[in-house]
């Protein structure tokens, strides 16, 4: 069973990540990438964790910031400055970027991992209704049985739920997205684009070859 990390808080300098717990994982590994097709290919490792732990980078530890005791039972947590791990594979603290979370058993052997979650900048959330810009690649994988998204499709999760999102496909393939884990899939034909209007989504899945860029209306609530 895959982790399915979310987000907590976004501050500057503080990314506040939360996974419930999977029975098997003795430790989680924490990745990230600096664009969805690449966290897709493979995150670069940043730190590992124990399960039903809490991480906290050595820089937010100095600055004192964000550290409010809270229960964490069911939970793994993790709170790091983006600047701390920043390279040309991994974002630092101004940018969107896109973290895995992978499990390791405790033989040692390191599970698949997770959907790829989105962390905007923190700016990202100063109002209460934000559009959130996504570009990739939706992968080249097969379809599922009837109609639902096979498990190599490209699974994001969003921050917050978006009520409305417009899918572009800027390719040549027809684009097929599902907006949930056993939901069947709709397609985007090729060189269109379609508006889902009061949708209430938070993950999405996408597979075709094909180039996309998903419009997704996302709201926030207020946060400092």
């Amino acid at each position: 069973m895959e982790p399915s990390p979310f987000l907590v808080e976004r501050h500057r300098r503080i990314v506040d990540l939360a996974v419930p717990n999977v029975a098997t994982a003795a430790s989680y590994v924490f990745g990230a990438a600096v664009t969805l097709d690449a966290a897709y290919a493979g995150v670069t490792a940043m730190f590992e964790v124990n399960a039903k732990s809490s991480y906290t980078s050595p820089s937010v530890l100095r600055s004192g910031e964000n550290l409010v005791q809270e229960s964490n039972r069911g939970l793994t947590r993790a709170m790091w400055n983006p600047d701390e791990f920043s390279s040309a594979s991994i974002p630092g603290d101004s940018l969107i970027t896109f973290v895995r979370v992978a499990p390791r058993d405790f033989s040692g052997v390191l599970g698949g991992y997770s959907h790829i979650l989105v962390v905007p900048p923190p700016d990202f959330f100063s109002s209460g209704r934000k559009n959130l810009i996504l570009n990739g690649t939706a992968p080249n994988v097969a379809a599922g049985v009837n109609n639902i998204p096979p498990q190599n499709a490209m699974k994001i999760s969003l921050p917050h739920f978006a009520d409305e999102i417009i899918l572009y496909n800027n390719g040549g393939n027809p684009l097929y997205v599902s907006f949930g884990e056993g939901l069947q899939e709709a397609v985007v034909a090729s060189n269109t684009h379609v508006q889902f209007k009061e949708a209430g989504v938070s993950e999405l899945f996408l597979r075709g070859n094909t180039a996309f860029m998903a419009l997704c209306s996302i709201v926030n609530g207020i946060q400092a």
